[in-house]
């Protein structure tokens, strides 16, 4: 689809979005912002808001995520909000969901799933998108961000920062989420990690557990929190600029749990991806869903 048709499409589909105005299902990912502030495009410039479009029997459903710039053709998100069979769309450097900034089409060959993602337990729930016309990154409002050291110590009560255009109040009903038209941004502390991890292991009734991958950050409270809507957007300790994890998932009254990205493995694994090594994935994840094979690429 050249880029100025799909710019139209995308522009119409998130007004759509924005104020309730289309025939489809919204679907949520399995985090939100609650308590946030609204923010300036450029507070965030690195800031993606990412969706993917499904269709089931012609309505179609939309999926809202984020996700972060790491470079001018690599966008990092969560596994969990990404697929290769439905059509995906990132928009950049925009505070508003339906408006400004650039938009660009995610091609299913593109795509790269960390090949040890889980979805029972959610461990790896990494994804690298990549965009085919580089992005104009070193602008006010369009730029990336660095990852934070490898090793970095995730020290309890330190305060990182949150930004996506999740869900504005809590609610059990999914279809009654209000979404936020604008880019909103939180502050929360790092939780502790044990009793972070033995609280979700209660309280889960799935396969899902915090694991050496992850880490917590935030309330044990509905007030000030994450539940549907941000998944995959960026973590970062703003006084240092640099990303610090990833929004992966969380449950009423505990802290989010977010990808762990001072891990040397998934910062190698994101250095090294490239068009031609996500080709080589995507054709082995063709043969693979005609067979019992799985795909072999790291």
């Amino acid at each position: 689809m050249e880029i100025k048709k799909m710019n139209s499409f995308l522009h119409a589909l998130l007004m759509a979005l924005a104020f309730g105005e289309f025939s489809g299902h919204m679907k949520n990912s399995r985090a939100q912002i609650i308590g946030g502030v609204q923010a300036e495009a450029t507070d965030f410039p690195y800031h993606a808001l990412v969706m993917r479009v499904e269709r089931i029997e012609g309505t179609p459903n939309f999926h809202l995520c984020s996700g972060t710039i790491y470079s001018k053709f690599k966008i990092i998100t969560a596994a969990h909000c990404v697929n290769y069979e439905d059509k995906m769309l990132i928009r950049v450097g925009s505070k508003n969901i339906s408006s400004g900034g650039e938009t660009r089409e995610i091609l299913p060959q593109n795509r790269v799933i960390h090949f040890k993602y889980n979805e029972s337990t959610m461990k790896y729930d990494i994804a690298v998108l990549l965009v085919s016309e580089a992005l104009p990154i070193g602008t006010a409002t369009i730029d990336k961000i660095d990852l934070v050291e490898k090793n970095y110590e995730y020290v309890d009560n330190t305060m990182l920062t949150v930004a996506g255009f999740g869900g504005t109040e809590y609610t059990e009903d999914i279809e009654k989420i209000k979404y936020s038209d604008t880019l909103q941004y939180l502050d929360v502390p790092v939780a502790n990690f044990k009793k972070c991890q033995t609280r979700y292991a209660v309280k889960r009734r799935s396969q899902f557990r915090v694991t050496d991958k992850h880490f917590c950050a935030g309330y044990y409270d509905n007030k000030r929190c994450f539940f549907y809507g941000d998944s995959g957007g960026p973590i970062v300790d703003r006084a240092r600029n640099k990303q610090v994890g990833i929004v992966s998932s969380s449950l009423p009254n505990l802290p989010g749990v977010f990808v762990k990205l001072s891990d040397p493995e998934f910062q190698d694994w994101i250095e090294k991806l490239n068009f031609k090594t996500a080709k080589k994935l995507f054709k082995e994840i063709q043969i693979a869903s005609s067979s019992t094979q799985k795909p072999r690429w790291k």
